[in-house]
Protein backbone atom coordinates (compact mmCIF):
# COMPACT_ATOMS: atom_id res chain seq x y z
CA UNK A 1 0.00 0.00 0.00
CA UNK A 2 1.93 3.25 -1.41
CA UNK A 3 2.18 5.39 2.14
CA UNK A 4 2.19 9.48 0.69
CA UNK A 5 3.31 11.94 3.95
CA UNK A 6 2.97 15.68 3.81
CA UNK A 7 5.18 15.64 6.57
CA UNK A 8 8.63 14.73 7.41
CA UNK A 9 9.95 12.90 4.49
CA UNK A 10 10.71 9.48 6.06
CA UNK A 11 12.68 7.22 3.63
CA UNK A 12 14.72 3.76 3.74
CA UNK A 13 17.87 4.02 3.57
CA UNK A 14 19.77 4.18 0.38
CA UNK A 15 20.92 0.75 0.63
CA UNK A 16 17.54 -1.10 0.57
CA UNK A 17 16.15 -1.82 -2.72
CA UNK A 18 14.11 1.43 -3.72
CA UNK A 19 11.75 -1.10 -5.77
CA UNK A 20 10.12 -2.15 -1.91
CA UNK A 21 9.58 1.10 -0.54
CA UNK A 22 6.05 2.59 -0.91
CA UNK A 23 6.90 6.08 0.72
CA UNK A 24 6.20 9.24 -1.41
CA UNK A 25 7.34 12.40 0.09
CA UNK A 26 5.52 15.43 -0.70
CA UNK A 27 8.15 17.63 1.00
CA UNK A 28 10.93 18.11 -0.84
CA UNK A 29 14.57 17.53 0.40
CA UNK A 30 16.04 20.91 0.27
CA UNK A 31 19.18 20.54 1.92
CA UNK A 32 21.07 21.95 -0.97
CA UNK A 33 19.28 25.01 -0.95
CA UNK A 34 19.85 25.54 2.56
CA UNK A 35 23.87 24.80 1.47
CA UNK A 36 23.87 26.93 -1.45
CA UNK A 37 22.50 29.81 0.83
CA UNK A 38 25.07 29.42 3.40
CA UNK A 39 27.79 29.89 0.44
CA UNK A 40 25.87 32.89 -0.60
CA UNK A 41 26.19 34.67 2.64
CA UNK A 42 29.69 33.01 2.33
CA UNK A 43 29.54 32.02 5.82
CA UNK A 44 32.86 30.00 7.67
CA UNK A 45 31.57 28.67 10.52
CA UNK A 46 27.60 27.92 11.13
CA UNK A 47 26.10 27.30 14.54
CA UNK A 48 23.16 24.35 14.23
CA UNK A 49 20.18 24.65 16.19
CA UNK A 50 17.19 21.45 15.94
CA UNK A 51 14.33 20.40 17.73
CA UNK A 52 13.21 17.15 16.52
CA UNK A 53 14.89 14.47 13.95
CA UNK A 54 13.60 16.25 10.78
CA UNK A 55 15.96 18.85 12.38
CA UNK A 56 18.49 16.55 13.08
CA UNK A 57 18.02 14.68 9.40
CA UNK A 58 18.46 17.76 7.51
CA UNK A 59 21.77 18.65 9.27
CA UNK A 60 23.06 15.04 8.32
CA UNK A 61 22.55 16.05 4.87
CA UNK A 62 24.30 19.14 5.06
CA UNK A 63 27.47 17.62 6.45
CA UNK A 64 27.06 15.20 3.88
CA UNK A 65 26.93 18.39 0.91
CA UNK A 66 29.54 20.69 1.84
CA UNK A 67 31.28 21.64 -1.26
CA UNK A 68 35.22 21.15 -0.94
CA UNK A 69 37.42 24.08 -2.05
CA UNK A 70 40.35 23.85 -4.33
CA UNK A 71 42.18 22.48 -1.39
CA UNK A 72 40.20 19.66 -0.82
CA UNK A 73 38.93 21.54 2.87
CA UNK A 74 35.08 22.27 3.44
CA UNK A 75 33.86 25.65 2.52
CA UNK A 76 32.62 25.63 5.82
CA UNK A 77 32.07 24.17 8.74
CA UNK A 78 29.52 23.65 11.58
CA UNK A 79 30.78 25.14 14.50
CA UNK A 80 28.38 23.72 16.95
CA UNK A 81 25.47 21.81 17.03
CA UNK A 82 22.23 21.88 20.51
CA UNK A 83 19.24 20.27 20.17
CA UNK A 84 16.52 21.78 22.40
CA UNK A 85 12.66 21.30 22.85
CA UNK A 86 11.69 24.92 24.08
CA UNK A 87 12.49 28.40 23.02
CA UNK A 88 14.08 29.17 26.34
CA UNK A 89 16.48 25.79 25.84
CA UNK A 90 17.67 27.72 22.65
CA UNK A 91 18.08 31.10 24.40
CA UNK A 92 20.19 29.68 27.33
CA UNK A 93 22.24 27.75 24.34
CA UNK A 94 22.92 31.27 22.47
CA UNK A 95 23.81 33.08 26.28
CA UNK A 96 26.41 30.40 26.54
CA UNK A 97 27.92 30.86 23.09
CA UNK A 98 27.68 35.16 23.86
CA UNK A 99 29.60 34.94 26.82
CA UNK A 100 32.19 32.38 25.03
CA UNK A 101 33.06 34.90 22.51
CA UNK A 102 30.98 38.55 22.68
CA UNK A 103 32.33 40.04 19.65
CA UNK A 104 32.08 37.28 17.08
CA UNK A 105 29.69 37.28 14.54
CA UNK A 106 27.47 34.19 14.73
CA UNK A 107 25.34 32.39 12.04
CA UNK A 108 22.62 30.46 13.04
CA UNK A 109 20.65 27.75 11.11
CA UNK A 110 17.39 26.84 12.95
CA UNK A 111 15.46 24.07 12.62
CA UNK A 112 12.31 23.77 14.36
CA UNK A 113 8.39 24.73 14.44
CA UNK A 114 7.14 28.18 13.29
CA UNK A 115 6.04 28.97 17.37
CA UNK A 116 9.44 27.81 18.61
CA UNK A 117 10.87 30.07 16.40
CA UNK A 118 9.13 32.91 16.60
CA UNK A 119 9.34 32.77 20.27
CA UNK A 120 13.05 32.27 20.10
CA UNK A 121 13.23 35.67 18.06
CA UNK A 122 11.18 37.54 20.60
CA UNK A 123 13.28 36.07 23.44
CA UNK A 124 16.70 36.95 21.62
CA UNK A 125 15.93 40.57 21.32
CA UNK A 126 14.82 41.14 24.39
CA UNK A 127 17.23 39.81 26.00
CA UNK A 128 19.50 42.48 27.04
CA UNK A 129 22.67 40.01 27.07
CA UNK A 130 22.15 39.06 23.24
CA UNK A 131 23.58 41.59 20.82
CA UNK A 132 21.59 42.07 17.15
CA UNK A 133 24.04 43.35 14.59
CA UNK A 134 26.25 40.74 14.92
CA UNK A 135 23.68 37.56 14.33
CA UNK A 136 22.22 36.43 11.28
CA UNK A 137 19.41 33.47 11.42
CA UNK A 138 18.90 31.61 8.44
CA UNK A 139 15.43 29.29 9.22
CA UNK A 140 16.08 25.85 8.05
CA UNK A 141 12.40 24.72 8.36
CA UNK A 142 9.64 26.47 6.15
CA UNK A 143 8.24 28.51 9.02
CA UNK A 144 8.42 31.40 6.80
CA UNK A 145 5.22 30.27 5.18
CA UNK A 146 3.43 30.95 8.61
CA UNK A 147 2.01 34.44 9.25
CA UNK A 148 4.38 36.60 10.90
CA UNK A 149 3.10 39.42 12.58
CA UNK A 150 4.15 42.84 11.13
CA UNK A 151 2.94 44.31 14.64
CA UNK A 152 5.95 42.66 16.49
CA UNK A 153 8.59 44.85 16.10
CA UNK A 154 11.17 42.51 17.53
CA UNK A 155 10.94 40.32 14.41
CA UNK A 156 12.83 42.91 12.16
CA UNK A 157 14.99 43.86 15.11
CA UNK A 158 17.76 40.83 14.39
CA UNK A 159 18.82 39.54 10.35
CA UNK A 160 16.37 36.76 9.42
CA UNK A 161 16.35 34.65 6.08
CA UNK A 162 14.72 31.61 5.20
CA UNK A 163 12.58 29.56 2.20
CA UNK A 164 8.95 29.54 1.20
CA UNK A 165 7.33 26.60 -0.31
CA UNK A 166 4.03 28.27 -1.29
CA UNK A 167 3.50 29.63 -4.79
CA UNK A 168 1.02 32.87 -3.70
CA UNK A 169 1.69 34.37 -7.39
CA UNK A 170 -0.35 31.05 -9.06
CA UNK A 171 -3.99 31.15 -10.17
CA UNK A 172 -5.02 28.18 -8.06
CA UNK A 173 -3.49 29.96 -5.01
CA UNK A 174 -5.50 33.14 -5.59
CA UNK A 175 -8.02 30.96 -6.62
CA UNK A 176 -8.11 28.55 -3.08
CA UNK A 177 -7.20 32.20 -0.98
CA UNK A 178 -9.89 33.66 -2.06
CA UNK A 179 -12.62 30.89 -1.34
CA UNK A 180 -11.01 30.22 1.66
CA UNK A 181 -11.49 33.55 3.27
CA UNK A 182 -14.66 33.81 2.08
CA UNK A 183 -15.74 31.07 4.81
CA UNK A 184 -16.28 31.66 8.57
CA UNK A 185 -13.60 29.18 9.80
CA UNK A 186 -10.37 30.88 9.87
CA UNK A 187 -8.30 29.21 12.45
CA UNK A 188 -5.76 27.72 9.92
CA UNK A 189 -5.35 30.47 8.02
CA UNK A 190 -4.20 34.12 9.37
CA UNK A 191 -5.12 37.48 7.52
CA UNK A 192 -2.19 39.87 7.12
CA UNK A 193 -2.15 43.36 5.93
CA UNK A 194 0.30 44.27 2.86
CA UNK A 195 2.19 47.44 1.77
CA UNK A 196 -1.06 48.95 -0.36
CA UNK A 197 -3.52 48.48 2.66
CA UNK A 198 -4.64 45.34 0.70
CA UNK A 199 -5.65 41.84 2.17
CA UNK A 200 -4.13 38.99 1.93
CA UNK A 201 -4.41 35.60 3.67
CA UNK A 202 -1.02 32.47 4.06
CA UNK A 203 -1.17 29.50 5.02
CA UNK A 204 1.53 27.05 6.34
CA UNK A 205 3.66 25.01 4.79
CA UNK A 206 2.08 21.74 6.73
CA UNK A 207 -0.82 23.03 5.65
CA UNK A 208 -0.59 23.59 1.82
CA UNK A 209 1.49 20.20 1.96
CA UNK A 210 -1.67 18.34 2.77
CA UNK A 211 -3.95 20.22 0.60
CA UNK A 212 -1.71 19.08 -2.45
CA UNK A 213 -1.71 15.67 -0.54
CA UNK A 214 -5.57 14.97 -0.67
CA UNK A 215 -5.32 16.60 -4.49
CA UNK A 216 -2.57 13.87 -5.51
CA UNK A 217 -4.63 11.09 -3.93
CA UNK A 218 -7.78 12.58 -5.73
CA UNK A 219 -5.84 13.11 -9.24
CA UNK A 220 -4.40 9.50 -9.04
CA UNK A 221 -7.37 7.98 -8.27
CA UNK A 222 -9.39 9.84 -11.01
CA UNK A 223 -6.54 8.90 -13.52
CA UNK A 224 -6.88 4.85 -12.94
CA UNK A 225 -10.72 4.75 -13.34
CA UNK A 226 -10.43 6.49 -16.37
CA UNK A 227 -8.01 3.88 -17.27
CA UNK A 228 -10.00 0.94 -15.97
CA UNK A 229 -13.38 1.71 -14.54
CA UNK A 230 -13.90 -1.45 -12.88
CA UNK A 231 -10.23 -1.69 -11.48
CA UNK A 232 -11.84 -1.79 -7.94
CA UNK A 233 -14.88 -3.58 -8.32
CA UNK A 234 -13.75 -7.21 -9.12
CA UNK A 235 -13.83 -8.12 -5.10
CA UNK A 236 -17.48 -7.10 -4.68
CA UNK A 237 -18.71 -8.37 -6.99
CA UNK A 238 -17.38 -11.53 -5.56
CA UNK A 239 -18.18 -10.68 -2.27
CA UNK A 240 -22.06 -11.29 -3.67
CA UNK A 241 -21.68 -14.68 -4.66
CA UNK A 242 -18.91 -16.13 -3.00
CA UNK A 243 -18.16 -16.43 0.83
CA UNK A 244 -15.24 -13.67 1.23
CA UNK A 245 -15.78 -10.40 3.16
CA UNK A 246 -17.26 -7.21 1.10
CA UNK A 247 -15.59 -4.58 -0.61
CA UNK A 248 -11.55 -4.65 -1.98
CA UNK A 249 -9.51 -7.28 0.30
CA UNK A 250 -6.03 -5.47 1.59
CA UNK A 251 -4.97 -8.85 2.28
CA UNK A 252 -4.37 -11.41 5.21
CA UNK A 253 -2.69 -9.72 8.53
CA UNK A 254 -3.15 -13.09 9.60
CA UNK A 255 -0.79 -15.67 7.98
CA UNK A 256 1.95 -17.45 9.00
CA UNK A 257 3.93 -16.44 6.35
CA UNK A 258 3.22 -12.96 7.05
CA UNK A 259 1.15 -10.11 5.12
CA UNK A 260 -0.37 -10.68 1.50
CA UNK A 261 0.62 -7.75 -1.01
CA UNK A 262 -2.08 -6.02 -1.84
CA UNK A 263 -2.71 -6.61 -5.62
CA UNK A 264 -3.30 -2.97 -6.62
CA UNK A 265 -0.29 -1.32 -4.35
CA UNK A 266 1.69 -1.31 -7.63
CA UNK A 267 0.04 0.14 -9.86
CA UNK A 268 -1.45 2.80 -7.28
CA UNK A 269 2.60 3.92 -6.76
CA UNK A 270 3.59 3.88 -10.36
CA UNK A 271 0.49 6.24 -11.40
CA UNK A 272 1.29 8.19 -8.72
CA UNK A 273 5.08 8.61 -9.55
CA UNK A 274 3.30 9.49 -13.12
CA UNK A 275 1.42 12.14 -12.22
CA UNK A 276 2.40 15.43 -12.39
CA UNK A 277 -0.03 19.23 -11.93
CA UNK A 278 0.43 22.48 -9.96
CA UNK A 279 -0.53 22.33 -6.45
CA UNK A 280 -0.20 25.49 -3.75
CA UNK A 281 3.46 23.96 -3.50
CA UNK A 282 4.40 24.73 -6.93
CA UNK A 283 4.88 21.84 -9.66
CA UNK A 284 3.84 18.35 -7.82
CA UNK A 285 5.73 15.72 -9.96
CA UNK A 286 8.09 12.91 -8.53
CA UNK A 287 10.91 10.92 -9.38
CA UNK A 288 11.92 6.55 -9.40
CA UNK A 289 12.36 6.88 -5.61
CA UNK A 290 9.13 8.52 -4.85
CA UNK A 291 10.52 11.83 -3.93
CA UNK A 292 9.21 15.85 -5.28
CA UNK A 293 11.43 17.01 -8.07
CA UNK A 294 11.12 20.16 -10.27
CA UNK A 295 10.09 22.08 -7.36
CA UNK A 296 10.67 25.94 -6.79
CA UNK A 297 11.52 27.27 -3.18
CA UNK A 298 11.46 31.55 -2.47
CA UNK A 299 14.11 32.90 -0.81
CA UNK A 300 12.13 35.44 2.14
CA UNK A 301 14.28 38.09 4.00
CA UNK A 302 12.51 39.89 7.24
CA UNK A 303 12.93 43.86 6.81
CA UNK A 304 13.24 46.54 9.82
CA UNK A 305 9.76 46.37 9.74
CA UNK A 306 9.03 43.13 10.66
CA UNK A 307 7.41 42.28 7.00
CA UNK A 308 8.44 39.68 4.85
CA UNK A 309 9.66 40.31 1.53
CA UNK A 310 10.96 38.02 -1.38
CA UNK A 311 15.12 38.52 -2.47
CA UNK A 312 15.15 35.29 -4.55
CA UNK A 313 14.70 31.68 -5.57
CA UNK A 314 15.74 28.83 -5.68
CA UNK A 315 15.32 25.10 -7.83
CA UNK A 316 16.78 21.91 -8.40
CA UNK A 317 17.78 22.99 -12.01
CA UNK A 318 18.93 26.70 -11.79
CA UNK A 319 19.99 26.48 -8.03
CA UNK A 320 20.32 29.72 -6.03
CA UNK A 321 19.18 33.45 -7.83
CA UNK A 322 18.92 36.26 -5.91
CA UNK A 323 17.28 39.28 -7.49
CA UNK A 324 19.66 41.95 -9.25
CA UNK A 325 17.72 44.70 -7.71
CA UNK A 326 15.92 43.33 -4.39
CA UNK A 327 12.83 44.53 -2.76
CA UNK A 328 14.84 45.31 -0.04
CA UNK A 329 18.58 45.60 1.06
CA UNK A 330 19.50 45.15 4.50
CA UNK A 331 22.46 45.68 6.63
CA UNK A 332 23.97 42.63 7.30
CA UNK A 333 26.59 41.58 10.02
CA UNK A 334 30.05 41.55 8.67
CA UNK A 335 32.66 39.37 8.92
CA UNK A 336 35.07 41.04 11.33
CA UNK A 337 35.05 40.84 14.93
CA UNK A 338 32.82 43.60 16.72
CA UNK A 339 36.32 45.06 17.96
CA UNK A 340 37.92 45.74 15.08
CA UNK A 341 35.09 48.44 14.49
CA UNK A 342 34.87 52.41 15.42
CA UNK A 343 30.44 53.37 16.30
CA UNK A 344 29.50 56.94 16.64
CA UNK A 345 27.13 57.17 19.19
CA UNK A 346 24.64 60.65 19.14
CA UNK A 347 22.44 61.55 22.09
CA UNK A 348 19.66 64.24 20.88
CA UNK A 349 18.23 66.18 24.30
Amino acid sequence: MPFVTPWFPEKNTDGEDETHNFAVQMQPQYHHAIVDMILHYDWRSVIYIYQSSEGLYRLQKIYENIPKNGFGSPTFFIQTARKIKTSNDAIEFIKQLEQMDREAIKHIVLDCPAHIAKEIMFKHVQTVMLGRRNYHYLMSGLVLDDKWDSTVEEFGAINMTGLRIVQYGTNLARDFFKGFSSKKEQHSVSRTRSNNDETSTTISANGALAFDTVNLLINTFSSLMRKNVNLFVTNRRKGKFKEVEMGVGCGDLSGKDGPNTWEHGQRILQEIKNISFEGLTGQISFDDQGRRKNYTLDVMEMTHRSEMVQIGRWSEEEGLVISDVPVFKRQRPSKTKLAAKTFIMTTIL
